[in-house]
């Protein structure tokens, strides 16, 4: 239950505080999807080693620019409602902040984003709960929990010669344990997903 509050009170914090805001704010939406990863967030990233299964998600979001610039990185809040097909079947709710980076290239709009903050599932998901895998030889003793660490991952690309201000993107949707921090062991999940920004 205390986590719970804690999470309400930082998606109010995050949210809903416009001091926390630029007069000129910048708002954008997301629509993204992809597929589950058995591999780990470093394998995905630095390896490029994936190894999907059958489970996808949905996600839908709202962002929101802050004040804070520093030189070429700039900060937004983004929160998130996705939803899961496949092996698993549930609700999640994510909110984070994000820093982005405009990387030094003058011919092409591309940036690289981070983003920390929370996630609430709507149950326990099943492929965080994994034992055996005979046919993969594959093992993952972990107990989950709805309530994770949230991280995202992402390099964004601006559409050239667009009517609206747009981009496409690749993020690593990546719910986690934090070491043991949220559940005992390792859990968490990863999601390789592909999408589009649109500014409002």
């Amino acid at each position: 239950m205390k986590r719970f509050l804690y999470t309400a009170v930082s998606f109010l914090l995050v949210f809903q505080t416009h001091s926390l805001y630029s007069s000129e704010t910048s708002d954008s939406i997301r629509i993204y999807g992809g597929l589950y990863s058995h591999t780990t967030f470093l394998d995905i990233t630095i390896r490029q080693n994936t190894d999907y299964d059958r489970s996808s998600i949905l996600v839908g979001s709202y962002s929101r620019s802050l004040k804070t610039n520093l030189r070429d990185v700039y900060f937004f809040s983004e929160g998130q409602i996705g939803k899961h097909y496949g092996i698993q079947d549930h609700w999640e709710l994510n909110g984070a902040l994000f820093a982005r980076w405009k990387l030094p290239i003058r011919w092409m709009d591309l940036s690289l984003g981070l983003g920390e903050g929370f996630s609430l599932a709507s149950e326990n998901p099943p492929l965080e709960n994994q034992k055996w895998d005979l046919l993969k030889l594959r093992m993952k003793r972990e107990t989950s929990m709805p309530l994770l660490n949230y991280i995202a991952a992402d390099l964004e690309a601006g559409l050239p010669d667009s009517f609206i201000a747009s981009s496409v993107f690749i993020r690593i949707h990546h719910r986690s344990g934090i070491f043991g921090t949220y559940c005992p062991g390792v859990c968490g999940s990863n999601f390789v997903t592909y999408g589009v920004r649109v500014d409002l």
